[in-house]
């Protein structure tokens, strides 16, 4: 028999009841560890993107199978082999991808999904075939339905934008019956995109794949999930602004809106970020022409083989901040082989876009739902005076930019014009 805490003395036979109770009371003065909870360590990058999360699990189930760090082709192959594996494996028919966006909760201050709300109850009757990926049968909640697209939708194009206001009403976002509209939009966004979206201007080189559009119905509304009714009951019937606690424990799950309706597909996306002065100094014109070259592999077969045989202004490149991220598919594809990436995308679609209602509008008119209201209201007004600040001493503080300064005040470009003269 072994103790721990470990007992100084040896133990007769005889005199071990005597020990035992002996042991029984110094355990609690000198305790040690008996058991352990174990969590894998891709759990502590809850704040990072998926992808990165999912790169960190293969890497270490390749190490724990194999006894050595892999390489990004082994990871590549250990992937597509999992696949495949899951697919004949898997019994029964799969829920459609993006049922764990729409019909769930969204986070607006922010931009992540939350629980979902709504009942996900399922039946064999309600599928969907995915005439794009080999037929492929999925199974539809009730409440849910499909808008097939007869092939794929490919759309590409480069948008700037001046301010956050722009870049959310023309991004992936909507927002239905809700006379706020973007009023806290993103007000609780990461410190280093404000920054960059507040200092520089932003301009999208976007390469979308749109598969098909999940939704809910409108009429009639599905039924709440049983445990988003029971926290909707838990909610008073009247807001305080004195006492918001029970409040803020809802919007954390769940958010201040639900996905009504989301584009399910991949996304290729070029955020580039530059002074608004270099467009004063050249021209928006000579800006597309560098980021179509920059993102060649974002165009057709024809406009790749062209592009590809150009290269990036040195200007451009030394005053811009590049930052390529990937929605679906396989996110560690060689990006500059579009066609692969694109096969991937069928088999791991995600969502791309997001239609957004306010959750009251879930509730029947009455007490509750004018409440939920109103709560509503109060956060995203609290979150906007919380970031206003912020964005306002931002804006006038100084600031060490990692682009190189431009001369872009009239004088200092009529004194550049007349040397040149």
């Amino acid at each position: 028999m072994k103790f721990q805490p470990a007992i100084a003395s040896i133990i007769p036979e005889e005199a071990l009841n005597k020990q035992w109770n002996k042991w029984l009371k110094r355990a609690p003065l000198r305790p040690t560890v008996v058991n352990r909870t174990l969590s894998p360590i891709t759990n502590l990058l809850f704040d990072y993107p998926p992808e990165v999360r999912r790169h960190l699990q293969l890497t270490i189930d390749y190490y724990l199978s194999h006894g050595t760090l892999p390489i990004l082709q082994q990871l590549r192959d250990s992937f597509d082999s999992s696949q495949q594996q899951s697919k004949s494996t898997t019994s029964g028919i799969a829920s459609i991808p993006g049922i764990d966006v729409v019909g769930c909760g969204y986070d607006i201050f922010n931009l992540s999904s939350k629980n979902c709300l709504l009942d996900l109850t399922e039946n064999d009757k309600n599928t969907w075939i995915d005439a794009n990926n080999n037929g492929h049968i999925y199974k539809i909640p009730d409440g849910f339905f499909v808008l097939s697209q007869t092939d794929l939708l490919t759309t590409y194009g480069t948008t700037s934008f001046s301010n956050l206001s722009e870049l959310w009403q023309n991004s992936f976002y909507a927002i239905e019956h809700d006379s706020w509209g973007f009023f806290g939009f993103g007000a609780s966004h990461s410190r280093r995109e404000i920054i960059e979206q507040y200092r520089y201007k932003l301009a999208w080189t976007r390469q979308q794949v749109h598969l098909y559009t999940l939704s809910i119905s409108s009429f009639p509304i599905p039924r709440l999930h049983k445990l988003a009714r029971l926290a909707i009951s838990k909610l008073p019937s009247s807001f305080d602004p004195r006492s918001t606690e029970i409040w803020k424990q809802f919007f954390d799950a769940y958010g201040t809106h639900y996905v009504i309706r989301s584009d399910i597909g991949g996304l290729m996306l070029g955020e580039d970020y530059f002074e608004s002065c270099l467009i004063e100094k050249y021209n928006e014109t000579w800006i597309r022409d560098q980021l179509s070259i920059r993102y060649w592999f974002f165009g057709s077969i024809n406009e790749q083989s062209e592009q590809h045989t150009l290269k990036v202004d040195k200007i451009f490149k030394q005053n811009s901040i590049s930052i390529l991220k990937l929605i679906g598919g396989q996110d560690f594809v060689d990006v500059y082989d579009k066609q692969k990436w694109l096969s991937t995308v069928k088999n791991r679609p995600q969502p791309v876009s997001y239609q957004l209602a306010p959750i009251y509008t879930l509730l029947s008119e009455g007490p509750q739902r004018k409440a939920l209201e109103q709560a509503t209201i109060y956060f995203r007004s609290s979150a906007v005076n919380e970031s206003t600040p912020y964005i306002q001493r931002l804006q006038n503080s100084p600031f060490t930019s990692p682009l190189p300064k431009l001369e872009c005040s009239v004088a200092q470009l009529r004194k550049k014009r007349a040397k040149v003269q």
